[in-house]
């Protein structure tokens, strides 16, 4: 059943680390010395994975079964196909000195996503193993530059005086690299890059940049998936993730997200309130190809929280607008809305339909009134379960996010639930006797431990197996 699932979930709590402020250069120096092949790596990377074994990290990397594999390599397929044949030669005869080398996979984007292996061969270009030679040759044959670079000493660090191998389907690429190596600069000088990797630990890690989630999710995700890159764009400034865990099929990861305390980084709304009891895994039905969930302690918190964040980032004053026409339109002002229908927890998660994922928006509420989800004096016993239009479909999205926004304007009241969305969709979340949720799912394949239901402020889950794959 785990054959094929990678399941990822990002959880981020409330709270400080209590960590003293450093300065830049001795987080530069703490990120180098923990994985110094961050140095080879160019400053424009949107997305850089870091590994201490080079034959692990190209069999992850080649695997199109891990989350890696569909990442790794980018636009290019080549590329992908090279790694294979350096983990099949690694298989037959070994990657000798090689083998337990430090590395770095990196993506740049030139139009498309490009990737950059940079890898350290040993301590001078004139004693370069026979196996990296036999890589160039692999290279060769699909296309891919490789080339061997020797890195002047100017200082004690562990990355000067060695030589590294870099290789790419990009020649330019691998050339950038070369000057970036040649005047001592990386990502590494990239400060909110730089603190991160200072603070996640792991053999394996990955990081991304933030501001590159559109450009990446068009690369790498489906058209279904694409949906909620926005909000992932201006989500932090680089998120970084440790592997905890790989085995055949899984992998366990862990990380955070870093902001350098921008307003308009939508992370600090998360980190300036309390989280409660999540339900919405037991509530969303297993076919789920993905959801995010966002519980409120209260709700008060939230809403001034999250207007600092859209006064910093530019969308109060439509915000506003938006709440005044709703206002004389609906003769209800949304704010209030929200205190009288009682928001403790807001779900929005893709449910497939037909061809496509249908975002389904799910509210937690204490007072589940039909008065405040349908139109007129209605009969609660008689709107019970009944899929209706709702001109409160929009309130969501208008006081807790973008993301919050469903497909469609229908709604449903169901076990202390309020969900907007397409019918078909909807339908699904009617409790049969046959029901089963997304916490069934992950149960079964035996992950259940995986979500937490105390603390924590936001989750995210999102399941790639055959049928939902990304």
């Amino acid at each position: 059943l785990l054959m094929g699932l990678a399941t990822a979930v990002a959880t981020l709590y409330s709270g400080k680390d209590g960590e003293e402020s450093l300065s830049e250069e001795v987080v530069r120096s703490r990120a180098s010395s923990g994985h110094p092949m961050l140095n080879a790596v160019p400053s424009d990377a949107a997305l850089v994975f870091t590994g201490r074994s080079l034959s692990r990290g190209v069999r992850l990397a080649a695997d199109s079964c891990y989350v890696f594999g569909k990442v790794l390599s980018g636009d290019s397929e080549s590329f992908r196909e090279f790694l294979a044949m350096v983990d099949s030669f690694s298989s037959a005869n070994g990657l000798g000195s090689l083998k337990n080398s430090s590395f770095c996979i990196s993506l740049h984007f030139s139009g498309k996503a490009v990737p950059l292996l940079s890898c350290r061969i040993g301590k001078s270009a004139d004693d370069i193993p026979a196996e990296a030679d036999s890589i160039k040759v692999l290279g060769g044959r699909k296309s891919v530059y490789v080339a061997f670079k020797q890195v002047q000493r100017s200082g004690e660090s562990s990355f000067e005086g060695t030589c590294v191998m870099l290789a790419s389907p990009s020649e330019s690429l691998v050339h950038s690299a070369e000057r970036h190596i040649d005047s001592q600069s990386s990502i590494l000088d990239t400060k909110d890059f730089a603190a991160v990797s200072s603070r996640i630990d792991g053999d394996y890690r990955l990081f991304f940049d933030h501001n590159y989630s559109l450009r990446m999710a068009a690369s790498l995700l489906s058209d279904a998936f694409r949906s909620s890159a926005r909000f992932l764009n201006n989500y932090s400034s680089w998120t970084g993730i440790a592997a905890e865990k790989l085995e055949e099929g899984r992998a366990s990861l862990s990380g955070a997200s870093f902001s350098s305390g921008s307003a308009s980084d939508y992370v600090n709304v998360l980190t300036s309130i309390q989280g409660g009891q999540s339900d919405a895994f037991s509530f969303f039905p297993d076919c789920s190809a993905w959801v995010s969930t966002l519980t409120l302690r209260s709700y008060s918190d939230y809403s001034k929280a999250y207007r600092t964040y859209l006064d910093a980032s530019g969308g109060l004053k439509d915000h506003k607008y938006f709440s005044a026409v709703k206002r004389r339109t609906y003769g209800s002002n949304p704010e209030s809305w929200a205190d009288s229908i009682g928001i403790r927890e807001v779900a929005v998660g893709g449910i497939p339909v037909g061809d496509s994922l249908s975002r389904t928006v799910a509210l937690r509420v204490s007072n589940p009134s039909s008065k405040l989800v349908f139109s007129g004096d209605v009969d609660m016993r008689k709107y019970a379960g009944e899929i209706l239009p709702s001109k409160y479909a929009s309130y969501p999205g208008l006081l807790l996010g973008s993301l919050f926004v469903p497909s469609d304007t229908l709604a449903l009241i169901t076990g202390g639930w309020v969900v907007f969305g397409n019918e078909e969709a909807l339908s699904l979340f009617r409790r049969g006797k046959e029901y089963r949720s997304v916490t069934d799912f992950i149960t079964e394949c035996g992950v259940s431990d995986i979500f937490r239901k105390d603390g924590a402020v936001f989750t995210s889950y999102c399941a790639m197996t055959g049928d939902r794959a990304v």
